[in-house]
């Protein structure tokens, strides 16, 4: 009882306010009447709040015209604790009356009805109604209030149909009740009660275990633990067979929540699947990102450096970070060509200030992933780490030509006077696929490499806002140079069945070059991407949709026109509650799913 309990009436909470500043001996006189009171409480009953004042203080209101505000009973019941705590607090020391007189220390009560202080708190509500008193202190420390209870309290409440239930085992069904030793575990008549009704909640309803108790201990007045107790025999094969205990969390089942969830299927269908709750599984959801999303370690290299880089408003306000991030990658050998060949020279600028901002959205991520997360704050951290993949992607997109430069030069090397681009297409399909794919993991792990905090000497140092400096093209090329001699090397069978040079073959081998499809880079330049990008099949629909339906899905996930939105943000732009709106979202991932896999 350090806590002074809630008010839920405002006739007592007024009247609680109105009560702090009285002298200790008032207080006195009105904490006995608030003790005198709950005994004499119908909860079946209506008390107006005049005469509920009278009863406490003594003083007659002037009445109004109003009609007067009544108070139900049992409601008073459960707030007089509140108002005897607070009159406790303004009567001072208390421990010489308390003693005189009687009372009975909580520890006591409790060790006699043999419960927990716990119980005694949740049974306050009830008309156990208790005050605090104030022990003389000890040489050197400060005084501990303790709860003690008035007898005439305790045998009032055990006497009234409140308490009945806690009558002794041995009294006699016609005599009194005893409030030595109240009886607070059910009784078998009680028990063959609760059971029936838990089998009918189950078989008729359909409920989960924890409803079911949570009813049960409100029509009994018993505590949760106290009916899952008793529904827990193990010898009722019935009880058993109907509350049988749920498959423990397997990897399993969490695969199949992480597939389901991201192939945007109904929860129901995936609570179907694995043999959970739908609140279950959204729960667990939630749990393998949490666990996923800290897994990865995420942390800022330079975090002190964004003090002198300004605010995000100034970090992320840059058109490159922000506009058409997320292109497709190149699907066939001849594409990836192309579009390297055809990739302008890179900007330094552009490549520090993404790299900048890729490294503020990777901070804040972290950020967010050490506090305690809740579904806004999840999301949130999931939607800053979309942002920074798409940051990178536009940042390796430019060092293609790098890459297929470093790949011309190696094959070219071990190439008698063939051509740069037939000595590429000459190998074997699988062969190209490999070289393309070891060049581009390169490159990607090369951007990792690149900290806009140094300058051309290596020393750190603040963002540099200019084309000089340590470029994004040196660890890039470096890497894939040294990933692509590694391959060749090592690869001495695919170096024999590399065709010979024959200029009636080339024109044979580039259209085959068409047909060599190579992985999608842009989709595996971050360890988070396979569990937060949205199923492949996604982009592709967007074309055959409804253009407000495509607009929303491409602001939610940034496909096409920038970066990516949280839901939360998305819902306050449409003015919708965000739970619609993730509603939303996923009917329209799925539809847009169900349209990319026709395409």
């Amino acid at each position: 009882m350090s806590r002074p309990p809630a008010f839920r009436v405002p006739a007592l909470s007024r009247l609680g306010r109105e009560l702090r500043f009285i002298p200790p001996e008032a207080a006195r006189r009105q904490l006995e009447a608030v003790e005198s009171l709950v005994t004499r409480i119908d909860p079946a009953r209506a008390y107006p709040e005049e005469w509920i004042v009278y009863s406490i203080t003594g003083f007659r209101p002037t009445s109004t015209s109003d009609p007067p505000e009544m108070i139900v009973g049992e409601a008073l019941i459960a707030d007089l604790p509140a108002l005897a705590h607070r009159l406790s607090l303004a009567a001072g020391p208390l421990a010489a009356t308390g003693a005189a007189r009687g009372f009975i220390d909580a520890d006591t009560l409790a060790g006699r009805w043999g419960v927990t202080r716990r119980t005694l708190e949740r049974l306050s509500r009830n008309g156990l109604v208790g005050r605090l008193v104030s022990p003389p202190p000890p040489r050197g420390g400060p005084s501990r209030a303790r709860l003690v209870y008035a007898p005439a309290v305790v045998e009032a409440f055990v006497r009234s149909d409140r308490g009945r239930r806690f009558a002794p085992a041995d009294r006699d069904k016609s005599g009194p009740a005893s409030p030595e030793r109240p009886r607070f575990r059910l009784t078998d008549r009680e028990r063959r009660m609760v059971r029936r009704r838990a089998l009918r909640y189950r078989a008729r309803l359909g409920r989960s275990l924890a409803w079911i108790c949570a009813r049960l201990a409100a029509r009994t007045g018993r505590s949760v633990r106290t009916i899952r107790r008793a529904l827990g025999d193990r010898d009722d094969s019935e009880l058993q067979a109907a509350f049988r205990r749920r498959k423990g969390r397997s990897a399993r089942s969490d695969r199949l929540i992480m597939i389901g969830v991201r192939r945007a299927l109904p929860i129901a269908a995936i609570a179907a699947r694995v043999d959970r709750s739908p609140a279950s599984v959204r729960r667990r959801h939630a749990e393998c990102r949490i666990a996923f999303l800290r897994g990865l370690g995420l942390d800022a290299r330079a975090g002190s450096m964004f003090d002198r880089s300004g605010p995000a408003s100034e970090i992320l306000a840059p058109g490159a970070v922000r506009p058409g991030l997320l292109p497709g990658g190149a699907r066939t050998l001849a594409e990836f060509i192309r579009e390297a060949e055809n990739e302008p020279p890179p900007d330094g600028r552009l490549e520090h200030a993404r790299a900048l901002a890729r490294a503020f959205l990777i901070q804040r991520a972290a950020e967010l992933l050490r506090g305690g997360l809740d579904a806004a704050a999840l999301d949130e951290a999931e939607t800053t780490l979309r942002w920074a993949s798409r940051l990178k992607v536009a940042m390796l997109r430019t060092q293609m030509p790098f890459v297929l430069g470093a790949i011309r030069a190696r094959l070219g090397a071990r190439s008698e006077r063939e051509p740069m681009l037939p000595a590429l297409e000459a190998w074997p399909a699988r062969w190209a696929r490999a070289v393309v794919g070891a060049a581009v993991d390169a490159a990607i792990t090369g951007a990792d490499r690149f900290d806009p905090f140094r300058d051309r000497s290596g020393a750190p140092g603040g963002p540099r806002r200019s084309s000089g400096g340590v470029r994004l093209a040196a660890p890039v090329t470096l890497a894939v140079d040294r990933a692509v001699a590694r391959m060749l090397t090592e690869s001495q069978a695919a170096r024999a069945e590399v065709p010979a040079a024959a200029a009636s073959r080339r024109a044979r081998q580039a259209a085959d070059a068409e047909q060599r499809v190579v992985d999608d880079w842009t989709r595996r330049v971050d360890p988070w991407q396979p569990e937060l990008e949205p199923d492949s099949r996604l982009p592709r629909a967007l074309e055959r949709m409804a253009p407000n339906q495509a607009a929303l899905l491409d602001a939610r996930y940034g496909l096409r026109s920038g970066p990516p939105c949280a839901v939360s943000e998305l819902a306050r732009r449409e003015g919708v509650a965000p739970a619609r709106m993730s509603a939303r979202l996923r009917a329209l991932e799925r539809r847009a799913i169900m349209l990319g896999g026709q395409a």
